[in-house]
């Protein structure tokens, strides 16, 4: 892989406005970066139950579409790269995600990984949770 200076990244970013870019844009407000169809925000939202958490998710906004929680392909393809993924977060502003259990939405169902070792926790309805909101972009993004 080639080398990446502090303004390269491996991903593309979103910026406040829509616009997308590998590079870090002065002056502009970094919202979300991006892996194949979906937009990973750059805070974890936490303390709330699996009800409360779609809720809350559902708040967030970029570009127009709706967050959610992230569907379990969102780590999926993030955990092959998960060190240079973490990089661009914390370059932008962002928290790398946590060795923490964080909740996915899996066909219809939560469920808890870590995202450092794909270990599954155990669900317990009600218990507070940690995720990671996403924003669907879509097939013509």
């Amino acid at each position: 892989m080639e080398k990446k200076n502090q303004f390269n990244f491996d991903f593309e970013v979103i910026y406040a406005g829509g616009e997308r870019a590998k590079v870090l844009l002065a002056g502009r407000r970094p919202r979300a970066v991006v892996i194949g169809r979906f937009a990973v925000l750059l805070h974890d939202v936490f303390g709330y139950s699996f009800e409360e958490m779609e809720h809350k998710c559902q708040q967030v906004l970029v570009n127009g579409r709706h967050g959610m929680v992230s569907p379990k392909l969102v780590l999926d393809k993030v955990f092959p790269d998960k060190p240079e993924f973490d990089a661009v977060l914390e370059k932008i502003g962002g928290e790398p995600w946590k060795d923490e259990y964080y909740v996915f939405v899996e066909g219809d169902k939560p469920v808890l990984l870590n995202p450092e070792t794909l270990e599954v926790g155990k669900y317990i309805p009600g218990q507070k949770l940690r995720a990671r909101p996403v924003v669907y972009l879509g097939s013509t993004m």
